[in-house]
């Protein structure tokens, strides 16, 4: 008889938080589908943006209910948008209760130790005394999608200045670091090209972002299905800190961190002193000259050598890493599947890196 397993994904998607989070849910549940696994998606927690987006990318993908028993469940919620260390131990704890087992995937650099949880995964996670739970943690985990792999290998140069810059921030509606990019390009006298990623939270503003970037050539980008192949085209990211960041360091991109929350600044810190990323300042605090005077410092060697450190760092594995950890997880507890799929059957899921 056939076996396969359904996997439940917890995540918060909404206007203020956690696209980022579906993303990768969506990237490793696709992984996933192709071998079998049927994924559900809890339907309260994701507004209706992103469950269209589920809909577009993983059309397998069924709607559901966090507490619906399944042999696996899959948590990744940014609970508080201000505060990656937040965590609701209860609700963890309610859906844990309701499935097998219990993957705890986090972005944070703590995590309580007693979540009654089977593994707990994060890329930043710093050491837990006596977890209660399998723990997986270090930069081989940062959420980069297979797809890396094919443009890591592409060779990089680092002209002088930069003929290319990448300007992404987040789906954060304050467009305040955005418009501190813009500002601060505008004075570093490169005659570069610029192209701008505008997510939905941000596409209001695109009239007076075009003011700031007054002079300068300017490529407006909405709905981008793929960024490695803009990633890998880039002399230089400046943006804020996020998914995008290690997807950037995994293919060796030199990368400006501008910081819109105020996680973000400690956040990228921890990367700046390990020499991949410059930790430019949060809004707020820096001035688009003190963000000028930053990019106009970064010479191609100072370029090379946080792109040669990056890549180190971020080897592009992460989330196929997760993928082989929650299907092994899975495939343990796999019930008989009736008119399921048969394990390594092909599911249909469009490519989702951006």
């Amino acid at each position: 008889m056939a076996f396969a397993a359904d996997i439940t994904w917890v995540c918060t998607a909404n206007d203020r938080v956690g696209f980022g989070h579906l993303r990768r849910c969506l990237t490793v549940a696709g992984l996933l589908a192709a071998r079998g696994f049927r994924p559900v998606f809890a339907a309260g927690l994701l507004d209706e943006a992103a469950q269209a987006l589920l809909k577009k990318h993983l059309p397998a993908a069924r709607l559901g209910d966090a507490f619906e028993p399944t042999p696996l469940a899959v948590l990744d919620c940014m609970f508080d948008p201000q505060d990656p260390e937040a965590c609701d131990r209860e609700f963890v704890a309610r859906v844990a209760a309701r499935h097998r087992r219990t993957v705890f995937v986090t972005s944070a650099v703590t995590v309580p130790p007693d979540l009654p949880v089977d593994a707990v995964v994060g890329h930043l996670l710093d050491p837990v005394a006596n977890p209660a739970y399998a723990l997986h943690r270090g930069l081989e985990w940062a959420p980069v999608a297979p797809a890396a792999a094919a443009w890591r290998t592409a060779p990089r140069d680092f002209p002088e200045p930069p003929r290319r810059v990448l300007v992404a921030f987040g789906n954060w509606a304050d467009p305040a670091g955005l418009f501190l990019a813009l500002e601060a390009l505008t004075q570093t006298g490169w005659t570069t090209r610029l192209q701008v990623l505008l997510p939905p939270a941000l596409r209001s503003h695109r009239e007076a972002a075009r003011a700031r970037a007054a002079g300068l050539e300017v490529e407006w980008l909405r709905d981008v299905p793929n960024l490695f192949p803009l990633l890998a085209g880039a002399d230089l990211v400046v943006g804020s800190y996020g998914n995008l960041t290690f997807e950037a360091l995994a293919l060796g991109v030199p990368t400006v961190i501008v910081a819109i929350k105020p996680f973000m600044r400690a956040y990228a810190e921890r990367l700046a002193r390990s020499g991949a990323v410059v930790n430019a300042g949060a809004v707020g605090t820096l001035t688009p000259a003190g963000l000028a005077h930053q990019l106009a410092a970064l010479t191609a060697a100072a370029r090379e050598r946080l792109s040669r450190t990056g890549r180190a760092l971020v080897d592009g594995g992460g989330l196929d890493r997760l993928a082989r950890l929650v299907g092994d997880l899975a495939a343990r507890e796999a019930a008989p599947a009736g008119a399921g799929p048969e394990p390594g059957t092909a599911v249909a899921a469009r490519s989702l890196t951006a």
